[in-house]
């Protein structure tokens, strides 16, 4: 069905050989500001499109999942190609909903900057918020677009005050809507002095004389005097000449860009994707002239490394296997090519490229290379999970790893059962490859009931999980009730040393003594892999395949801490000393002993119960007498810490396994009249009348 809407044959044919006209960007913004169909306007308006793709009408190219189309919202990021006036955009549409900001987190990691769309009758929401600080760690370059201003609510000032005190950003506003009378009449293109009315198509010049000419007019001043605040090249210029429009036009986007570049401010443009597919066209312009290429982003790679590049998203397709997006940061890669993979917690791995294709959403495009600062769908690199770095060197034996890609803590657990006892096997490769797919997904093995237990982000994600199941592999599986994912954390360090003989084979039995130190790590870490720490420096190499066996041994015991049988984090463990019989040993026995180890190690410090805690925000609509302090009860009274109060919102720490009902809650006290917004915090500990509860519970 794609292939029949994408106009893809003149993409294919265009050749842009200069980095600097490439833009790698993602497209990010609140649940419902538009986003999706923001991007379906701007692969229109590029040609890339035949038709304008329409979120509820199920057509769009980057929602492709059914259940995307179903919903009409975007669960997994995607990635397309098309072009701009000789730029080559390769844009990432990501999702809104907090169940799926990992999606976020893993785009931005390779994107060299970001288009913020805004609901202009909201201004910046709770997840504009989050996905602006993950942005913003990546010091990502922004641009911003102020959607559904037809809306008979919209704000434009309410929104530009809204970034300016909740991002604690500079806007420079390119386009500004026209209204008099409170009646919206179209749009401004300041720069180009053109304008889009709501009842044409097309932007026109603006005539002299005319209220457009007023507005471009003053509006043009505030402009310049923005840039003048924050470009000293500028502001000699514009302090200069008196009148403003005197000043080249290239000065000034020279001077937006050099702004935008170094974070100082972010260009705005505003207008109504969906009645007005042509109000997003200074959008395109603005990504082209004002956010980074390639060129711009420094990443500093040894000489010695000739190709570099980072897995930041993985898939499967049952005819190519496992694809694997790619962002190129140095040199080229080529089909049937030799790399390495290197991983923090796998070491090194040889691999090779079989073949390269340039995506347009669930589609592949079949190329011969990818070159400097492109992203591509790469196959044949077995074993390659996201945050990998791929690397070609002179020497195969030069490690080099680009700062990873956090994977968050699942804040949820539930059981996952086969149809029957004959699809376990399936059911488990399945959960394997498409936790493979999106790291925010676990699986573990409960110890004492043997059950198969699936981690997540939330209910959307968990029915995400179920719907693919059935869809893809055919799997209708029952899943049990949610249940909050409690963590154990080590009270502190230990040391311990452990022997595990093998007594099966009397001939020839099998021993090892196995020391180990426990230590603690921050709360948001995961245990990864064993640290090689030897006391003794002449001591033999430990082989990788007993180093992975080690890690398999410690990662089992961690599934079950010694309080409540909950998985245990903030740890780290290192191997001090490893002592066996002869030169050869079964590695079930090396993970065995790591596992007692650690379990003794566990027993030896102690834990203590850790709860997720999220960070929640009540909106409440117009201003009713009391509300708030009903709000700040009702919170309270559910182990919540109130953070802020305001004339109509709450802001408050609360405890994940207190959040049962409470939409229900807030919609009685509020009469329906607020919304609120969760994502997680951080973990705390939780105090011991809860554990006692608990565990009452629990018989």
């Amino acid at each position: 069905m794609l292939l029949r809407k994408l106009n893809i044959q003149p993409l294919i044919c265009k050749r842009l050989s200069s980095s600097t006209r490439i833009r790698n960007i993602g497209i990010v913004a609140h649940i419902d500001a538009g986003k999706t169909t923001v991007t379906e306007r701007i692969l229109y308006l590029c040609g890339t499109t035949r038709s304008v793709g329409d979120v509820d009408k199920g057509n769009t190219v980057t929602d492709f999942m059914d259940l995307e189309r179903e919903r009409g919202i975007t669960i997994q990021s995607a990635a397309v190609t098309t072009f701009h006036k000789d730029h080559r955009i390769n844009l990432i549409d990501t999702p809104g909903h907090v169940d799926f900001t990992f999606e976020v987190e893993r785009s931005v990691r390779v994107l060299d900057g970001v288009v913020v769309v805004l609901d202009g009758s909201a201004g910046v929401q709770a997840q504009t918020l989050t996905v602006w600080k993950q942005a913003s760690k990546n010091k990502l370059p922004s641009c911003f677009f102020v959607n559904k201003m037809d809306k008979p609510n919209a704000d434009y000032e309410m929104t530009i005050d809204s970034i300016q005190q909740k991002l604690g950003f500079a806007v420079a506003p390119i386009v500004k809507p026209v209204v008099k009378d409170e009646k919206l009449l179209g749009f401004v293109d300041i720069l180009n002095s053109s304008v889009l009315k709501m009842d044409t198509d097309e932007w026109t010049p603006i005539q002299d004389k005319s209220f457009e000419s007023d507005v471009v007019h003053e509006s043009k001043q505030e402009l310049y005097e923005i840039i003048a605040e924050n470009d000293d090249f500028f502001a000699n210029e514009f302090l200069s000449t008196e009148n403003c429009d005197n000043i080249s036009i290239e000065n000034v986007i020279t001077s937006l860009r050099r702004c935008t570049l170094s974070n100082k401010i972010g260009t705005l443009a505003s207008g109504t994707a969906l009645r007005k597919t042509h109000s997003v066209v200074p959008l395109l312009d603005m990504i082209n002239n004002y956010l980074p290429s390639p060129v711009d982003t420094n990443i500093d790679i040894p000489e010695e490394i000739i190709t570099c590049g980072m897995v930041f998203k993985v898939g499967h397709d049952k005819r190519k296997g496992q694809l694997n997006f790619v962002r190129v940061y140095k040199g080229e890669l080529l089909p049937n090519h030799a790399i390495t993979l290197n991983n923090t917690a796998k070491g090194m791995v040889s691999s090779h490229t079989t073949q390269l294709f340039t995506p347009y959403s669930d589609d592949l495009q079949a190329i011969d290379k990818v070159e400097t600062g492109n992203i591509a769908v790469v196959t044949g690199l077995t074993g390659s999970v996201t945050g990998d770095t791929i690397t070609v060197a002179k020497n195969q034996k030069d490690a080099f790893i680009l700062h990873g890609i956090e994977y968050p803590e699942p804040v949820f657990f539930c059981s996952i059962e086969p149809p029957n006892i004959g699809q376990a096997l399936q059911m488990e490769r399945a959960l394997e490859e498409l936790c493979i797919e999106d790291p925010s997904f676990r699986m573990r093995t409960d110890a004492e009931s043997g059950q198969m237990i699936l981690e997540s982000m939330g209910e959307l994600h968990i029915e995400v999980m179920k719907h693919r199941l059935k869809k893809e592999y055919g799997l209708d599986v029952f899943m049990g009730q949610m249940r909050v994912n409690f963590k154990e954390i080590p009270q502190g360090r230990s040391v311990v040393t452990t022997t595990v003989q093998d007594t099966f084979d009397q001939k020839r039995p099998q021993w090892c003594t196995l020391k180990i130190e426990l230590e603690l790590a921050p709360l948001s870490t995961s245990f990864k892999r064993a640290e090689i720490d030897l006391e003794d420096s002449d001591a033999p190499f430990i082989k990788r395949e007993w180093q992975n066996a080690i890690t398999e041994g410690c990662k089992n015991a961690l599934f079950n801490g010694p309080v409540m049988g909950y998985p245990v984090h903030g740890v780290e463990i290192k191997v001090k000393r490893l002592d066996i019989s002869g030169g050869r040993i079964n590695s079930a026995l090396l993970s065995a002993c790591a596992s007692d180890a650690v379990t003794e190690a566990l027993k030896e410090s102690g834990t203590y119960l850790a709860e997720p805690v999220m960070d929640i925000e009540v909106d409440v609509i117009g201003q009713k007498d009391g509300v708030i302090s009903v709000i700040a009860n009702e919170l309270t009274r559910r182990r919540a810490d109130i953070q802020d109060t305001t004339n109509n919102k709450v802001k408050a720490k609360l405890p994940l396994s207190e959040a049962d009902g409470l939409a229900k809650s807030l919609r009685s006290v509020t009469s329906g009249l607020s919304t609120f917004h969760m994502k997680f915090g951080e973990y705390q500990q939780v105090g011991s009348e809860k554990v006692s509860s608990m565990r009452l519970q629990s018989f």
